[in-house]
């Protein structure tokens, strides 16, 4: 999901954007160790849960973005241009220790 060679990671959720340039390689690893399947582009809202969103966007020396939608609550939870995973259960862990950190 997450191609070789990151600069930073900028997280977005609810109106705030933070931006890593160091540490968060943990959370482009969880994300590559997902078992993916090619994106359709949609989620389908899960009923008995509420929706978090947050948006990854990594950055590279050269060329575009990479980003990555996380949407707890829908199914699929994790979901990028070309692939998609169903479960963030692994990556969330990660991300919310990277936003308590700094």
């Amino acid at each position: 999901m997450v191609p070789p060679g990151t600069t930073s990671l900028t997280i977005c959720t609810a109106g705030k954007a933070r931006t890593f340039t160091s540490g968060y390689q943990a959370v482009a690893g969880a994300l590559n160790r997902l078992p993916t399947r090619p994106s359709t582009g949609r989620c389908s809202p899960s009923p008995e849960s509420s929706r978090s969103m947050y948006q990854l966007l990594f950055s590279y020396p050269e060329g575009p973005l990479v980003s990555i939608d996380i949407a707890i609550g829908c199914y699929p939870e994790v979901g990028g241009l070309d692939l998609q995973s169903y479960r963030a259960s692994t990556v969330m862990p990660i991300i919310q220790q990277l936003l308590k950190a700094k």
